[in-house]
C-alpha cells in the first residue's frame, strides 16, 4: 500500500505539535523524582504586578491566570533587573510514587527584599511561608545566608507553587528545590570559598596594620580601613553578614550593601591619590579623584538616609567611572615607570571586571549565578 504525502495535513501535524509544545511550556510543569536538585527557574510562568497590590485571591483568579507568560528561556530567565514592580512566578511540581516528601526551595539571591512562597496543600488551599531581607534573621525557619523554605510535597501528586519576589534594588530569583542532604552537601563548598576569601582578607587588613604602625605612613592606615569596608560590603552582599554579624539589626542590614560599597569607594580615592602620589604627579587626574571622592562621601550620607534605589543607582555609577579612571591612572602611571604601577594595574583591572559584571547583573542583562552575584568579591 502507497501512502500520499499531503502538505497541509503534514503542515496542521507540525501546527498542533507545536501548539502543545508551547501549551506544556506555558503550563511551567516540572517532573520531580529522586535527583538530589532541580533547577526551577527556567520553568516558572510570570506575572508582574506593577503596582504591588494583587494578592494570592487576586491572581488565582482565570483573568489574572491567563496573562502568566513563560520567562525567558535562558541564562537571564528570572532575573528582572532593577524594577519598582512585584512578580509573581508559578510552577507546577508532578511527583512520582517515589518522590520524597521533604524538600528545601532556595532562592540563591541574598539582597531580595521580599519573598512569599504559596504551596497548595491537600485541603484545597495554600500554605504560606514568607521571607527576604526585610525581616530579621532569626525569624528564618531556615538559617541559611540565602532565602530557603521547607516544602513538604505529596508522592504521586501534582502540587502548584507561587512564589511572589519585590525589592527596592534587583529583582531576582534563581530557584533550586533541593533534597535536604544535598543542599547541606552544596553548601560545604561555597562556605569553604567564603572561608578562603574572608581569611586572606583578614590576613591582608592585620599586615598592613603592622605595616603602618611600623613605618607611620598613612597610606598603610588607609589601605587597612579601605580593606575592612571591602570585606563587610561582601559579608553584607553574600548573606554572609546577616547570618554571622548583624542577625538582629534589620535597619542596618537594609542599608549595609550601598553604605559599605559607598564607604569602601571613598577610601579607595584616598589610597589611590596616596599611592599614586596624583597631587605632585597627575595634577589634573588628582583634581578629577578629588571629585570623586567628594561623590562618594554623599553616597555614603545618601545610602542611610534615602532610598535604597537612589543610593544603588549613585553607587553603581560611582562605581563604574572610579574604576575606569583609577585603570586610566594606572596605565599613565606604567608608562612613567611609577613604582608599582604594574601590580596596581592588575589589581585594579581585575576588580573592574568584577564591577561591570556586577552592575550589568543587577540591571538585568546578565543572569543569577555564583559567578555574577559575587563577580565583585571575586574581583576584589
Amino acid at each position: 500500500m502507497t501512502l500520499a504525502f499531503n502538505p497541509a495535513r503534514c503542515f496542521f501535524a507540525l501546527l498542533l505539535l507545536l501548539l502543545a509544545f508551547t501549551a506544556a511550556a506555558q503550563t511551567g510543569t516540572v517532573a520531580i523524582g529522586n535527583n538530589s536538585s532541580y533547577v526551577l527557574s527556567e520553568s516558572f510562568t510570570f506575572l508582574e504586578d506593577p503596582g504591588n497590590q494583587l494578592t494570592l485571591e487576586d491572581v488565582l483568579r482565570p483573568a489574572m491566570q491567563a496573562r502568566f507568560k513563560s520567562v525567558a528561556h535562558g541564562p537571564q530567565s528570572t532575573n528582572f533587573g532593577g524594577t519598582s514592580s512585584a512578580f509573581w512566578l508559578r510552577v507546577t511540581l508532578q511527583t512520582t510514587s517515589n518522590t520524597p516528601a521533604q524538600w528545601l526551595l532556595e532562592v540563591a539571591y541574598p539582597p531580595l527584599d521580599q519573598l512569599d512562597l504559596y504551596t497548595s496543600n491537600t485541603r484545597g488551599g495554600y500554605d504560606r511561608q514568607s521571607g527576604g531581607d526585610l525581616l530579621p534573621f532569626p525569624e528564618r525557619p531556615i538559617p541559611h545566608r540565602n532565602h530557603v523554605k521547607p516544602v513538604v510535597l505529596q508522592p504521586g501528586l501534582a502540587s502548584v507553587m507561587y512564589l511572589r519576589i519585590a525589592s527596592e534594588g534587583a529583582v531576582s530569583a534563581p530557584t533550586t528545590l533541593w533534597q535536604p542532604a544535598a543542599l547541606w552537601h552544596n553548601d560545604q563548598k561555597y562556605y569553604a570559598v567564603f572561608g578562603l576569601y574572608f581569611g586572606l582578607l583578614i590576613g591582608l587588613l592585620a599586615y598592613n596594620l603592622l605595616l603602618f604602625l611600623s613605618v607611620r605612613d598613612t597610606a598603610y592606615l588607609i589601605y587597612v580601613v579601605f580593606v575592612a569596608f571591602i570585606g563587610l560590603s561582601q559579608a553584607a552582599n553574600s548573606g554572609l553578614g546577616a547570618q554571622f554579624l548583624w542577625p538582629n539589626a534589620l535597619w542596618w542590614n537594609i542599608h549595609s550593601i550601598n553604605t559599605t560599597h559607598a564607604a569602601s569607594g571613598t577610601f579607595a580615592m584616598l589610597f589611590v591619590r596616596s599611592f599614586l602620589a596624583s597631587r605632585a604627579k597627575m595634577p589634573k587626574a588628582d583634581l578629577w579623584l578629588r571629585l570623586l571622592f567628594a561623590s562618594w562621601i554623599v553616597t555614603v550620607v545618601a545610602s542611610l538616609l534615602m532610598s535604597y534605589k537612589l543610593a544603588s543607582n549613585m553607587t553603581s555609577v560611582l562605581a563604574l567611572l572610579s574604576v575606569v579612571t583609577i585603570c586610566v591612572m594606572a596605565v599613565s602611571s606604567i608608562r612613567r615607570n611609577h613604582p608599582g604601577s604594574k601590580s596596581f594595574g592588575l589589581a585594579w583591572g581585575a576588580l573592574l571586571i568584577g564591577v561591570v559584571t556586577q552592575v550589568f547583573h543587577n540591571h538585568g542583562f546578565l543572569p543569577s549565578n555564583a559567578f555574577t552575584v559575587d563577580a565583585l568579591l571575586i574581583g576584589s
